[in-house]
């Protein structure tokens, strides 16, 4: 019988391989319906030297019926009256292996069968498929879980293949693995979606699996009924379930995705002698449930398929048990923090893997008015800390829509975790006035601490509005608020650094600093400390003062040190790579890489924010013009490839990769890599002007492929928020990229503009160095200015005068050769200081020979000899004679370059 080509499986099929090699004598592959244990079975038969038998006994009811098949499959056992002699015949045979599929029926037999045959056939091993293990001393229990994706990829492109030779996996890679999670990594589910592929294209079949039981059925020819449809299998599961096991698989759809043990106890009802945490076992044994990490899963198809089982009158007290026991958990954790959780801003991390069973309690209204604010408070910082924040929001409102009008203190919480989330959306003003309204609510019950956190709220909006008197006023309430209680949490210490940092000078931000790190000290918030200090480098790199950022950061590295705060030690030394970047000290990034380098390895800490090490690799190689290096850096992160889960860490790639491809001469692959890391951004709610970099790089993209729409489009949408942000790098880079678009686009005035931002940005005139995206930004506008984008002659000069390139022809040297280097920076100099203008002939041999007493004919024939030389080695263009002396051409245009070297 011709079979398919048997896909994964290889970490089972070693196993029983080396069980029969260690003389294991009872071995029994279990999983759920349509796992692939038949397959199994037989590819392990196919890879053994031992005779053997394969027996299905799917039909069979008894004993007898079992004799029956066996003896079809070996003629000595005809004629066989006792179950007992089996045993005889099979020792005395040539056979080494037995195979019995499909044993389920008879799983509670066993013991009754085969105990017999092991005992009187001692040198014959059996191999049992079963969806529920039998239980016998010895045995060897090998469970099936789903297909990994690689795998579960495999075998879907092969049955594909096998029925169209012409499909193409790589067109739409990616929906097809969303097709293998949605699956379940299920091997038949698989089959049955490849069958359908024959007829849909891969966008519709993904769009058709909320239907998956109608979509995932075909008449099988050759195979049981049973495995004829995604349903059926699932059918014949269920209907080998006791009752108890029935309850309680039912009443774990409850649960999305996963739950705990201790959930399951908390949550579901048992009526019979059997405990929660047993049932639970057997369903795991069956394949049912899915152990992950210490947390139990079910498969979407069985909970789809369950659910359908659970009758309406049982799903409202469920619903109300399930409420009551994750708010209870929220509020357990918020006493152990002494405070409330949103305002803490310290979510336990048993929380993180429960956003969605909290998301739903809130989302569709279940448990008390209460028990929804409770766990709606919990989600705003979860969500602020895990993404999206955007989704809190939606949970604020659903559980204010569930409370009265004398629910006051209740909505004052609700207003403080609207106000947190709407911080991280950046909406300023939507929620001003909630904030009022929550801090005189809060004050009513008593509650001084809740009422200074809204107040506080109402402080940062207004902070980042500009309103100056108003921000003072706010300030002086919160500390009054908090005077009251003789107690200053360490978040709210940052409000007189950050008046300082917004109305003040920098010199006022700084001694503010000092004493904000003094009183942390005294208070012993030493993990605010650290934040501190690395937030407020982040404030002084945006503000151009990169040399005391580097300071400040250098402190917030020691103070992580100190107590041991890996996570952010790596976000400390990666902000240290990008200061020394920013100052041009190369051998101090380089030496800050190593050390971060050093830390992950012996912590194996990781920042998905940041990108930790790949990140500051890929950023240093894109500063020295290493783009194949921070190529290789980005794939080895383990971020840059495509993911139906899509990161902040991803994001961050996919902008890297971006801008690789973008300095490579690509367009096409930054426009989409770009809008993915604009969808990640948003989804997480990253600052605007995160996003808004982004934009202005796909503007570029835009306009590299002549879409002149969507570039000013995407310009148009990313000049806002970085202008009211005015961060001097971040405005600097727009600048640059705008110029980058208008030279591309062929704009008037843009080339002229370009080359003169250009130069403002090599030296420095714009008061600091800016960071990569400006950096980038630089070389992109300098190559399409280069590479024929404009009718202009490019005349690229680098630092100091030490060489200089014309158009593509190859760079020349300048540094032993003092004379035409005196002549072309006199030239260059006048013609920057006004274009078209010259130098007359005698001002420029004093400039290229000062001081030489020798006669103006000698030093005339001199100047013309130089100027003639550097025409013959292609300067012709460039120097244009004028009345009484010589200038630089007007279609000459200049480009001081940083100090990577020419190409």
């Amino acid at each position: 019988m011709l079979r398919d080509d048997f896909v994964g499986r290889t970490a089972e099929l070693a196993c029983l391989q080396q069980a029969l090699a260690d003389g294991r004598r009872l071995m029994t592959i279990t999983g759920i319906g349509g796992s692939g244990k038949t397959r199994l079975a037989r590819q392990l038969v196919s890879c053994i030297e031992l005779p053997w038998a394969f027996v299905a006994v799917e039909q069979a009811r008894d004993p007898s019926d079992v004799m029956t098949a066996l003896g079809r499959e070996i003629a000595a056992c005809r004629g066989v009256a006792a179950i007992e002699d089996i045993g005889v015949v099979l020792e005395r045979g040539a056979v080494g292996l037995v195979v019995l599929d499909a044993f389920e029926g008879l799983a509670d037999r066993a013991h009754a069968i085969l105990g017999p045959w092991l005992a009187a056939a001692p040198s014959i091993h059996f191999l049992v498929t079963s969806r529920v293990p039998l239980g016998l001393a010895g045995e060897q229990v090998v469970l099936l879980s789903p297909l990994s994706l690689e795998d579960g990829m495999s075998l879907l492109v092969s049955r594909t293949r096998a029925l169209q030779f012409d499909f193409d996996p790589y067109a739409d890679r990616e929906r097809l693995e969303r097709v293998v999670e949605r699956l379940d990594g299920n091997p038949l589910a698989i089959e049955l979606a490849a069958r359908r592929l024959q007829l849909l294209t891969v966008p519709a079949l993904l769009d058709r699996l909320d239907d998956r039981f109608h979509l995932l059925r075909r008449p099988a020819h050759g195979q049981s009924d049973r495995h004829a449809s995604l349903h059926a299998i699932l059918d014949w599961s269920w209907q080998q379930l006791d009752a108890e096991e029935r309850s309680v698989l039912a009443q774990c759809t409850i649960f999305r995705p996963d739950f705990t043990p201790d959930a399951a106890e908390a949550v579901v009802e048992l009526g019979g002698a059997a405990g929660v945490l047993d049932v639970v076992q057997q369903l795991l044994a069956r394949g049912l449930l899915v152990r992950r990490a210490g947390r139990l899963r079910m498969l979407d198809a069985v909970r789809d398929h369950a659910r359908q089982q659970l009758e309406e009158r049982h799903w409202r007290p469920l619903r109300e048990r399930h409420a009551a026991h994750y708010a209870a958990k929220v509020q357990d954790i918020a006493s152990s923090l002494g405070f409330e959780l949103a305002i803490s801003g310290k979510p336990d991390l048993a929380l993180s893997p429960e956003i969605d069973n909290l998301t739903q309690i809130v989302g569709e209204a279940w448990g008390s008015a209460k028990q929804r604010v409770d766990v709606a408070v919990a989600l705003t910082v979860l969500l602020d800390q895990l993404g999206p924040p955007s989704r809190v929001q939606a949970s604020i409102d659903w559980a204010e829509g569930a409370l009265s009008d004398s629910d006051g203190y209740q909505r004052a919480r609700l207003m403080r975790a609207r106000a947190h989330s709407a911080a991280r959306l950046g909406q300023r003003d939507s929620r001003s006035d909630d904030c009022r309204a929550g801090s005189a609510a809060a004050l009513s019950e008593g509650d001084m601490r809740l009422a200074a956190s809204l107040t506080y709220a109402e402080f940062r909006r207004a902070v980042e509005a500009g309103d100056e008197d108003a921000s003072r006023m706010l300030w002086r309430r919160v500390v009054d608020l908090h005077d009251a209680q003789d107690e200053l949490p360490g978040d709210l210490l940052q409000g007189p650094a950050a008046l300082a940092l917004r109305f003040g000078t920098a010199e006022d931000a700084l001694e503010t600093c000092r004493a904000v790190m003094e009183a942390t000290d005294r208070a012993e918030l030493y993990r605010t400390h650290t934040m501190w200090l690395d937030n407020f480098a982040v404030r002084l790199f945006d503000v151009g003062r990169t040399e005391e950022a580097s300071r400040f950061s250098d402190l917030a590295i020691q103070r992580a040190q100190a107590i041991s705060d890996h996570a952010k030690l790596v976000r400390s030394f990666v902000n240290r790579i990008e200061y020394r970047v920013a100052v041009d000290d190369l051998p101090g990034a380089h030496d800050a890489l190593e050390q971060l380098a050093d830390l992950v390895h012996r912590t194996r800490v990781r920042n998905p924010p940041l990108g930790g090490l790949a990140r500051a690799r890929a950023l240093l190689a894109l500063v020295e013009d290493r783009l194949a290096d921070a190529e290789a850096a980005l794939a080895s992160s383990g971020v840059s490839s495509a993911s139906s889960i899509p990161t902040v860490s991803q994001a961050v790639a996919r902008s890297l990769r971006a801008q690789v491809a973008l300095l490579r001469g690509a367009a096409s692959e930054p426009v989409w890599l770009l809008t993915e890391s604009c969808e990640t951004l948003q989804r997480h709610a990253m600052p605007r002007r995160s996003i808004a970099l982004s934009l202005a790089l796909r503007a570029v993209a835009h306009a590299r492929l002549s879409d002149e729409v969507a570039a000013q489009r995407d310009l148009a949408q990313a000049s806002t928020p970085i202008r009211a942000w005015n961060g001097a790098r971040h405005v600097l880079t727009l600048s640059l990229l705008q110029h980058v678009v208008s030279v591309q686009l062929q704009q008037p005035g843009a080339v002229e503009a370009g080359s003169r931002a250009l130069t403002r940005f090599f030296s420095g005139e714009d008061g600091q160095v800016p960071y990569i995206e400006a950096r980038v930004a630089a070389r992109l506008l300098s190559d399409c200015l280069q590479t024929g984008h404009v009718d202009r002659i490019v005349l690229r000069v680098g630092p100091e005068l030490h060489w200089v390139q014309l158009g593509h022809e190859s760079p020349m040297d300048l540094r032993r050769r003092p004379v035409p280097r005196r002549l072309l920076a006199a030239l260059l100099r006048a013609s920057e200081e006004a274009p078209g203008r010259g130098i007359p002939t005698q001002d420029l041999i004093e400039h290229v020979w000062p001081g030489d007493k020798a006669m103006r004919s000698a030093l005339e024939n001199r100047l013309w000899a130089t100027l003639s030389k550097l025409r013959r080695e292609g300067f012709e263009p460039v120097l244009k004679r004028m009345e009484g002396g010589y200038r630089i051409a007007d279609a000459v245009c200049v480009l001081r370059v940083p100090a990577w070297e020419p190409r």
